[in-house]
């Protein structure tokens, strides 16, 4: 399972996300890819359909409250506290977490490279 988590699917770099991992993992057998953000579950339902992305699944904490401490990426400072950070996790079939990546900066790019191939072995 990858978790592609982001503060809003409606920001630019986090649609790049959405697309790159439907892209690249939707074609592998047993992977789930599950957008978490903190949009209302009808925007990711909309926003999907808009962009295509059939094999993406949504999560919005407002139906899941605890992720985001359960995940440590709530933002706690600046202009975006409060929302999500961009963060990938991946979680293999025992549901035991293999990486995590959190990006020090909200504009930067998660590494799909290494996300993918830690889903890969």
């Amino acid at each position: 399972m990858i978790l592609n988590i982001s503060p809003s699917i409606d920001i630019g770099i986090c649609v790049t996300s959405a697309r790159k991992f439907n892209e690249e993992a939707s074609s592998l057998e047993n992977t789930v890819i599950m957008n978490e953000s903190n949009d209302l579950p009808f925007v990711q339902k909309r926003f999907c359909a808009a962009e295509g992305l059939e094999q993406v699944q949504n999560a919005s904490e407002y139906k899941n409250e605890g992720f985001s401490s359960n995940y440590q990426v709530i933002m706690s400072e600046g202009p975006l506290a409060g929302l999500f950070s961009r963060a990938v996790v991946i979680i293999n079939e025992t549901g035991e977490v293999i990486y995590t990546e959190q990006v020090p900066e909200i504009v930067q790019e998660t590494d799909y490279t290494a996300a993918m191939s830690a889903l890969q072995s």
